[in-house]
């Protein structure tokens, strides 16, 4: 029960830091493009982070809005900037997560995700299996010793 209990915090650590550096990031990205409401939007990018998939889609959506008010031009680069700090937490900050919490990896969370889709809305197991993961892994692994 104890590892069950390290593995769920050190997911929800994870998943703070990624929602911290979406937010610092598209804060300042949103800044440097001169777009109103930097930090709103920001706060909305990083605490909708949380929801796997759909949560970054639908952050940009008012950021968009905002930009667009702006001009076209800047509704351009503020989804060029959504794209890239997607990148970058996708490819830089998630796997550093992975390595230095022990997290459960993205491959194992959209397989359970793509099997739970056939039973449940997909937002619903979009957020509630990512944690499960975690213990799931850790059940197979004490199952193995075990054997």
């Amino acid at each position: 029960m104890a590892a069950l209990v390290r593995a769920l915090r050190a997911w929800l650590v994870g998943q703070l830091v990624a929602m911290f550096a979406v937010f610092g990031m598209t804060t300042v990205g949103l800044w440097l493009l001169g777009v109103s409401t930097p930090i709103a939007l920001g706060a909305i990018a990083g605490l909708l982070e949380f929801v796997p998939y759909v949560g970054p889609l639908t952050s940009a959506v008012p950021a968009v809005a905002v930009g667009i008010m702006d001009g076209p031009t800047t509704a351009l680069w503020v989804i060029l900037l959504y794209f890239a700090v997607q990148q970058i937490e996708g490819g830089v900050i998630l796997p550093q997560q992975v390595v230095a919490h022990d997290v459960v990896p993205d491959q194992v969370v959209a397989a359970q995700q793509v099997e739970g889709c056939r039973h449940e809305p997909p937002v619903q197991i979009a957020v509630a299996l990512q944690p499960l993961d975690g213990g799931n892994l850790l059940i197979v692994d004490e199952m193995q010793q075990v054997a």
